[in-house]
């Protein structure tokens, strides 16, 4: 006897009763041959054993919580948000109903599998997900999901195919209807509580919910998306509701009570949408809404000409909307919330297929291939340096992530969800079931089209999937007249009993082990949350160390520790020299260094583990020997995982320059040259990837002006004002060079050569900078240069140095400087004037002094 048996039920009616619990039970006789059974999908008479009921309530329950709660559902107690803390309550509640379901298939000594028409492209798609992931850029991540959003992970896609089979195979009529009052219930909670959270009425006893931006959904895109998604929901609700519990809504004024409820709360939906305008796409849930039009029109769906009423007005309604455009009811500020292009999206992800074309990346990496192959042309946007984790589109991430094989199996599967549905709907007898199935498929038309064209949160990459299974599983129950069952039975024989118990207690024990590593991710991202929320360095040490111990895999735990050792080591050396404590600064040092390396063991394709280590080494150089060469490999690897970011070789330049500061200039001349010229043909290169970075073209100027090429160090310095044209900092050190190579003109003019030294440097105290010294002559008469005309060069000088006294008055340097120039060029009671307002600024001390016997002088 085969361990496994696929069986047909006979007979021509497949559904007797949709209002009555529906299992198979078959007969097997004396020879172990299978008989028609007498008691088919329908009344279920046989009287099941007390622990078979329980594992029964069990799956119900684990199942109804799932569509009730997970709207509802967050606790505010974890770093990586509500979408995080969603995937872990479906995911405990749907590895309750599997113990449930392998423990009554244990007890009652065989299990009944329903084949349906997407078991085997789904396993595919697992299989490529599973390829995908093996040979990833990051395993882990492709294994549980990035940190944040473990929903795109292997791990939980392959927990919702297995939430997919357990509703398949314990689905009935009332247990359908159950499933969708418990959708609706929730979905009603959540806009009327999301609706007072944005008028400014917070019911919530808990700090952090008072506020207009929060919600049980997550971001303002995913309530918006949310809403869009449950509107045909809340319609069929309202127009059906006759039609789908006919006998417990036989009373009128039970029905139009609940009717009138549905519809207040539908309106207060469109009327949330409309607060949520910039969020909300229209045509998506106009889409939808024609869709349970046209069926209801066409009499496929049997509305009473009242009820059609109601989705008919939420179509004008909608049309309204679309043609009113960028309308806001109500003033809410909410926060801007942004995403990748369309454009850059479809870039990304061409040139990701093109290098892995395949199996991608592996899934959940975008962040890498956004890193890796986004175009050079996004640095000159205000975004430039955010590190996008998805595209707008989720077949852009698909192409990216999982390859031509991942995105091929993940067509099929949604090409026959769509087509076996809408099959499903129209030739279906069960109208008490239809309009349910109907409401379903058009809240999942709605949730493609964002989909295609938005990027998903968690949230609602888990809402799409479980209303795209769940209206598969009804589709498949009420369209499957004579569905094929696989059978696993414990009664075939002892060595198949025995070999499907140890797979069964296996799986038993694997779930009790999924829970208990769910729980201490929680429990983890729990303590991570009052390390990001501490004041307390020290605390936020301990509870990330308490968070690692947990969970040692998770990359942005120890990113975010090193950090915070970082601080510790900040922290101490902003204190007085005799007090500060070298050995605290030397350990946490050391200790950040680590940690820095860990995350990078744990993701070796992730740039910004390197960006962290490399930031970590070049603060470490004045504390450990050599860490200036780690810093510098490190910025290397993080420029070859980010070909087209500009702070690799920024930073690489800036080492360069601090490394021909420190060297001898006499002795080391050749070399300081050498390091210079690396330094600005590295600053060239980052303004070349970003044509609007001062800073690069500020340190391209000090550069050249080290190596004596004046005005090539104003070309550059003119660059870095023009596109930093609020920083005075830089707007200073432009006039600064105009004032030297306007002096040297005057010099040359002359015949003079005047011994140029550096005037001690003055610190900016209103400014919070300081700048480099001033180079000015040493000595000249006075008397002589009285007639002196002012060039070009010190006019220029002159004018961005009044502009910046004009921004900030208590800019020392500037002062000074201009006090200088007029000195030089004999205007002498201006050059007085400005002294004079300089000594109000200056400490006591030596330049003040300095300053003092030169008013003498004039």
């Amino acid at each position: 006897m085969p361990f496994v048996k696929k069986i047909r039920k006979s007979g021509s009616n497949f559904i007797e009763n949709l209002n009555k619990e529906d299992d198979y039970v078959e007969q097997i006789d004396d020879d172990d041959n299978y008989v028609e059974s007498t008691k088919t999908y329908g009344n279920d008479k046989h009287k099941s054993g007390l622990i078979e009921k329980i594992c029964d309530w069990i799956i119900f329950s684990s199942i109804f919580l799932i569509f009730f709660g997970f709207p509802l559902f967050f606790t505010g107690q974890t770093a990586a948000g509500i979408g995080f803390e969603k995937t872990f309550f479906v995911f405990a509640l749907l590895l309750l109903g599997l113990i449930a379901w392998v423990t009554k298939g244990l007890i009652a000594g065989k299990l009944l599998i329903k084949r349906t028409p997407i078991d085997i492209p789904l396993l595919i798609l697992l299989t490529a997900y599973l390829l995908s992931t093996i040979f990833s850029v990051d395993k882990i991540t492709s294994l549980i999901g990035p940190y944040g959003s473990p929903a795109k992970g292997f791990a939980i896609i392959t927990g919702l195919a297995l939430f997919y089979w357990l509703l398949v195979n314990n689905l009935s009529a009332k247990k359908i209807k159950w499933f969708f009052l418990a959708l609706v219930s929730s979905s009603c909670l959540v806009i009327i509580y999301s609706l007072l959270q944005l008028i400014g009425v917070f019911i919530l006893p808990i700090n952090f919910t008072k506020t207009s931006i929060f919600n049980t959904i997550g971001s303002s895109t995913s309530l918006s998306f949310f809403i869009s998604s449950v509107i045909p929901i809340l319609i069929i609700a309202s127009a059906g509701a006759s039609i789908i519990f006919p006998k417990i809504l036989n009373k009128r004024i039970i029905l139009v009570s609940i009717k009138t409820f549905i519809i207040y709360i539908l309106l207060l939906a469109v009327l949330l949408l409309a607060i949520l305008n910039n969020f909300t796409f229209w045509p998506a849930i106009l889409v939808g809404v024609i869709m349970l039009l046209m069926f209801g029109l066409a009499k496929i769906i049997e509305f009473s000409r009242v009820d059609t009423t109601i989705p008919i007005t939420i179509f004008l309604l909608l049309i309204l909307f679309i043609v009113l455009g960028n309308v806001n009811l109500i003033k809410v500020k909410l926060p801007t919330e942004i995403g990748l292009s369309k454009k850059f999206s479809w870039q990304i992800a061409k040139n990701t297929i093109k290098a892995n074309p395949i199996l991608g990346t592996g899934p959940g990496t975008f962040v890498y291939d956004f890193s890796k192959f986004k175009d050079k042309s996004l640095n000159n946007t205000n975004f430039w340096n955010v590190k996008f984790n998805s595209p707008s589109g989720f077949l852009f991430e698909l192409t990216a992530t999982t390859g031509a094989l991942g995105l091929l199996s993940a067509l099929i599967v949604i090409l026959i969800i769509l087509s076996f549905d809408f099959l499903a709907i129209i030739k279906t007898k069960e109208k008490e079931i239809q309009p349910i199935l109907l409401a379903f498929y058009s809240s999942l038309i709605i949730l493609g089209i964002d989909g295609a064209l938005y990027s998903f949160s968690n949230t609602i990459i888990l809402l799409t999937i479980i209303i795209a299974f769940l209206t598969t599983a009804i589709a498949s129950y009420i369209y499957q007249e004579e569905p094929s069952i696989i059978k696993l039975s414990l009664r075939t024989s002892p060595k198949y009993a025995l070999a499907l118990a140890s797979i069964f207690l296996f799986v038993s024990a694997s779930v009790v082990v999924l829970i208990v590593m769910a729980g201490k991710m929680y429990w983890a991202d729990h303590y991570a949350l009052k390390a990001n929320t501490s004041h307390n360095l020290d605390n936020g040490i301990r509870n990330y160390n308490k968070a690692i111990s947990l969970v040692d895999y998770q990359a942005p735990y120890w990113l975010n520790l090193s950090q915070i050792y970082m601080a510790k080591v900040n922290q101490e050396t902003k204190k007085q020299p005799k007090k500060r404590n070298n050995k605290i600064i030397q350990a946490n040092l050391y200790l950040a260094i680590n940690s820095a390396k860990k995350s990078i063991e744990l993701a070796p394709n992730m740039s910004n583990y390197y960006e962290n280590a490399a930031s970590i080494y070049e603060n470490a150089a004045f504390y450990a020997q050599g860490a200036i060469d780690w810093a510098e490999e490190y910025y290397g690897k993080f420029g070859q995982l980010e070909p087209n970011n500009p702070l690799p070789n920024l930073h690489i330049a800036m080492i360069k320059m601090t490394r021909a500061n420190v060297l001898d200039k006499k002795k080391d001349k050749d070399k300081i040259k050498s390091l210079l010229k690396q330094a600005i043909k590295n600053y060239k290169w980052a303004s070349d990837k970003k044509q609007n970075l001062a800073s690069a073209y500020y340190g391209e100027g000090i550069a050249y002006e080290k190596l004596k090429m004046l005005n090539e160090a104003i070309n550059s310095l003119r660059k870095a004002n023009f596109f930093a044209r609020n920083n005075l900092n830089y707007r200073f050190e432009l006039a600064r060079l105009y004032f030297n190579r306007g002096v040297e003109k005057l010099n040359e003019k002359s015949n003079k050569k005047p011994e140029l030294s550096n005037i001690p440097e003055i610190k900016n105290d209103n400014n919070g900078t300081s700048t480099e010294n001033v180079i000015v002559e040493k000595n000249y008469n006075n008397k002589e240069q009285s007639n002196t005309k002012i060039n070009n060069d010190l006019k220029l000088a002159e004018m961005y140095l009044v502009s910046i006294l004009q921004r900030n008055k208590n800019y020392a340097n500037a002062r000074y400087t201009l006090a200088l120039l007029y000195e030089r060029v004999g205007k002498n009671n201006l050059a007085k004037e400005n002294y004079e307002k300089l000594l109000k600024i200056l400490p006591e001390g030596k330049v003040k002094n300095s300053i003092e016997e030169k008013i003498k002088s004039l």
